[in-house]
């Protein structure tokens, strides 16, 4: 009788270190100090321009915890954690995590991105190495940013104030960017000195290297960046990242008012090709959107509108950068019934030819395919205004 319970135990211990061993169910756990109770914290994913939530969980006594199973984490990956509660910064924590890893989190207060995180994972172990370096500029960065964005709060409860919170919110973004530029000097001193190569290593470079796309930058900064990528191997030069570096380096020319449309190869959501080109005879609206852009989404209903309106004189071609699954899903549930196409190459396709920095981004162009204007942003009524002005 004994040796068949001491065969049980045998068995059943190895069962569950069998289990132990298969599983590949993320842990991630964090205890917080100054966070309130009920404070909701967020794990998202990255998808594309966008951030896809995985898993909330609400603090209790400073802790909260995130449990991945094998379903959703089959590699190693870049997560983001963020909470909208009061007094969080809006910006977000990165972690890389791998199949099995358990991952812990201590804070001291709100300011997420100066949280401690400790794991296993080398790709974290990386990272931690960045952000040690540029914690002190990350920590004044967040607490200007969460003022920042009070005071917009406070414009709304107190508008006839509103000049001079718009002071004081220009001088904190101009703080922010000297923060900004005294991160990036840590940053790609550690990025020459440590060429790893890795995903980590990747990101950073081209975080810093879009720069190139918007700003003006000193010989110096760009020949630096120059030197990295061609000292890159060539794989890697190869790869998505690679090549969103070498189009920050080698930007293709930004078409304006008065010139002949961009045009390149893109698709609608049956899958045809489909090109600018394809709608000339006929006024285009280009419409840059994205599923994650709340005006664009707002100004979807007034775009069918005048889709119908200007139906003999006008083509909508709204041009979105979401991942193909995102892309196809919020036009069908939002009944996109205009031309509606997508390049799959998010910021590093037709949007890098109009120079498209923030979306909404509207173009209107001649039926001889001259871009005759442009415009950013959308508020009720505006698309309305601008056919009645635009469209003969």
């Amino acid at each position: 009788m004994k040796i068949h319970k001491l065969f049980l135990f045998l068995f059943m211990g190895c069962l569950l270190y069998g289990c132990k061993e298969k599983s590949n169910m993320v842990t991630i756990t964090g205890q917080l100090k100054g966070v309130e109770d009920n404070a909701v914290i967020t794990l998202y994913e990255f998808q594309g321009n966008m951030f896809n939530p995985l898993v909330n969980d609400t603090v209790i006594n400073g802790a909260f915890t995130f449990l991945l199973p094998d379903s959703i984490l089959q590699t190693t990956r870049e997560l983001a954690i963020m909470s909208n509660a009061a007094g969080f910064p809006p910006t977000w924590l990165s972690l890389w995590v791998s199949p099995g890893d358990k991952v812990k989190i201590t804070g001291e207060d709100k300011l997420l991105r100066t949280w401690q995180v400790a794991s296993r994972n080398p790709l974290q172990k990386e990272l931690n190495r960045y952000n040690d370096g540029i914690r002190e500029y990350v920590r004044d960065s967040q607490i200007a940013m969460t003022k920042a964005y009070a005071y917009f709060d406070s414009i709304d409860v107190m508008p006839e104030r509103r000049q001079e919170f718009r002071e004081e919110i220009n001088t904190l973004y101009a703080l922010n960017d000297s923060l900004t530029i005294l991160q990036q000097n840590v940053e790609m001193a550690m990025l020459s000195e440590h060429k790893t190569y890795s995903d980590v290593w990747m990101n950073k470079l081209n975080q810093y290297a879009r720069r190139l796309r918007f700003a003006t930058v000193s010989d110096e900064e760009r020949d630096l960046f120059q030197a990295l990528y061609d000292d890159m191997p060539n794989d890697l030069k190869e790869s998505e990242l690679g090549e969103s570096l070498y189009l920050s380096l080698n930007q293709p020319k930004v078409v304006g008012i008065g010139d002949e449309m961009a045009d390149m190869d893109m698709w609608d959501v049956d899958g045809n090709l489909c090109r600018l080109e394809n709608y000339k005879g006929k006024y285009i609206l280009l419409d840059f959107w994205s599923s994650g852009c709340g005006p664009c989404i707002m100004s979807i209903p007034e775009m069918r509108e005048i889709a119908e309106t200007y139906k003999d004189k006008l083509t909508i071609v709204s041009i979105s950068s979401d991942t193909k699954e995102i892309w196809t899903q919020i036009s069908k549930e939002k009944n996109i019934t205009w031309t509606n196409l997508n390049d799959f190459k998010g910021d590093n396709g037709i949007k890098l030819h109009y120079g498209v920095r923030g979306i909404p981004n509207y173009f209107i162009i001649s039926p001889e395919g001259k871009i005759i204007e442009s415009w950013m942003g959308y508020g009720e009524g505006l698309l309305k205004k601008k056919m009645q002005e635009f469209i003969l």
